[in-house]
């Protein structure tokens, strides 16, 4: 009796797999950047950097300086599946609002995103509501939005 207890009361516990694993010191970027071109060239320049990485565009609104993305899907670059020295990026679906605007003879760039991971409610330790596997909110260490903004640059230089 003495060594079946505490293995039921194992069994009844929660489990946590501490995933996904949050890499730490995960370098953040700017989301934001200015670029001293006139604002028509800004505006195509930022929707071409967005289709060259196979980004779809969901919805334009040139009259407000607003693009947004459907969701686009990769690897995450600070959550991680494995044990030990074994890190397995987690797979991500990210979206990008992206808002352009002049300012004192310069055009800003802003790149906000939602992204979020796919995980099964054991994982997560979630109450199961119909599906095994949610999509997950996490945030975005902005390297993504940061090449975006360096295609932009790479872009208007080349014009």
């Amino acid at each position: 009796m003495v060594l079946i207890t505490p293995l039921l009361f194992h069994c009844g516990a929660k489990k946590d797999f501490a995933e996904p694993a949050i890499e730490k010191g995960t370098q953040q970027y700017n989301t934001d950047s200015s670029f001293a071109a006139p604002y028509s060239l800004v505006w195509t320049s930022v929707q071409q950097a967005i289709e060259n990485r196979g980004i779809p565009i969901s919805q334009t609104f040139s009259d407000k300086g607003l693009i947004l993305t459907d969701w686009a899907t990769g690897k995450s670059d600070r959550l991680f599946s494995g044990y030990g020295e074994t890190k397995i990026p987690y797979t991500i679906r990210y979206k990008f609002l992206i808002k352009v605007t002049n300012s004192n003879k310069k055009v800003n760039v802003q790149i906000k995103t939602k992204e979020e991971f796919l995980t099964d409610v054991v994982t997560s330790g979630a109450n199961f509501q119909g599906s095994l596997y949610n999509w997950m909110p996490t945030e975005s260490t902005g390297y993504k939005e940061k090449q975006i903004l360096n295609d932009v640059k790479e872009i208007i230089e080349g014009n």
